[in-house]
């Protein structure tokens, strides 16, 4: 690979792609502490994309590994109402020095997506980064968010976690629409939200890990937990997607009972996701460190909907915390993922064996 430093002008990128096809950076190292002990300058912005499709920044193997740290706008920028599909940013190191040790963050945010559409985001290490770690803005659409360490103890990032806005829309953070069994991003210690949709419709935010995010684990709209409306009628960021209210947790011999209720929109349907805690974040919602799996919920008329459902778990302890989100999944507005719910504390069950005397 080679060593991009000092290109520091007017709209300049160390590697800037303006057209074409078939592009592969891999093995790169922009800005930053090389391993030699030496150091390379600053660099504006590390890569730009701002033209043409099938771009690979990255790749599956160790060493396609880019390095991309110490920029003083973004790591990777991808901007360009031209661009075609197919622009894969996969397995670099973004804000975080060689041996992951330390933070050498880029001065706005690690990845910033923007007037771009078919983007996907792969298996990166986005730490320590000034403007928070993936940044999806004016209009973006079909961006993917997978498989990502966004935020480690020490290593967060300076803002959000995710930052979806300016109209963003059909954006996935974590699972697919169909099951989260792979594709959850590790988002934590981030100083703000661990996901927060300012302003877009049908992001999914599904099977992550968030955990110790300064501010909320998901956020909609205005900043801050976004309280529930009878009939989910209000609009907004994700439609402002009603969270579920979760009734009673209760666990027995490695097997968790979860039930609750959604007020949502009337015959639609839902997946709410059901995720354990050790503790309850300070706003009393969220966030979601281990997932433990979905419930198919469908709301009648009324938009009212009860759940119950139980799950084999031999991890969870009474004492420990459930929380919840809910995504539509149709007819209409698909993908609109909610906030968390409220933490609910598990509470042990009863061995219906016992539960009766005896006479």
């Amino acid at each position: 690979g080679l060593w991009f430093g000092n290109c520091t002008g007017s709209g300049a990128a160390a590697s800037r792609i303006l057209g074409g096809s078939q592009h592969l950076i891999e093995g790169n190292q922009f800005s930053g502490a090389l391993l030699n002990g030496t150091s390379l300058s600053q660099n504006r912005v590390n890569v730009l994309v701002s033209g043409g499709y099938d771009t690979l920044i990255g790749g599956p193997a160790i060493g396609q590994r880019n390095l991309i740290s110490n920029a003083a706008l973004q790591g990777v920028a991808v901007s360009g109402a031209g661009l075609g599909a197919g622009i894969v940013v996969q397995n670099n190191l973004i804000g975080t020095n060689a041996a992951r040790t330390a933070t050498a963050g880029n001065g706005d945010a690690g990845i910033s997506v923007s007037t771009s559409g078919g983007v996907e985001i792969l298996g990166n290490v986005i730490n320590g980064n000034d403007g928070g770690g993936v940044s999806i803005t004016n209009g973006s659409f079909g961006v993917v968010v997978r498989d990502n360490e966004i935020g480690r103890a020490l290593q967060g990032n300076a803002g959000h976690g995710v930052y979806v806005g300016g109209g963003s829309f059909s954006v996935i953070v974590g699972g697919s629409s169909e099951g989260v069994d792979a594709g959850g991003n590790w988002i934590s210690y981030n100083s703000g939200a661990g996901v927060r949709v300012a302003d877009g419709d049908a992001v999914r935010v599904r099977g992550n890990v968030l955990w110790n995010n300064m501010q909320l684990g998901i956020d909609l709209g205005t900043a801050g937990v976004t309280a529930n409306d009878a009939g989910d009628g209000d609009t907004g960021a994700n439609d402002l997607q009603n969270f579920p209210v979760l009734g009673a947790a209760t666990v027995l011999g490695g097997n968790l009972t979860v039930s609750g209720s959604l007020d949502s929109g009337a015959n639609a349907n839902y997946y709410v996701d059901v995720y354990a805690n050790a503790s309850c974040d300070g706003s009393g919602h969220g966030q979601g460190y281990r997932y433990l799996g979905r419930i198919d919920v469908s709301t009648a008329a009324n938009g009212l909907a009860s759940f119950q459902q139980s799950f084999d778990d031999d991890e969870i302890l009474p004492g420990q915390f459930i929380t919840a989100t809910a995504t539509r999944t149709g007819p209409t507005n698909i993908g609109d993922s909610s906030e968390f719910s409220s933490c609910l504390a598990v509470e042990a069950g009863i061995d219906d064996l016992f539960s009766n005397s005896f006479e």
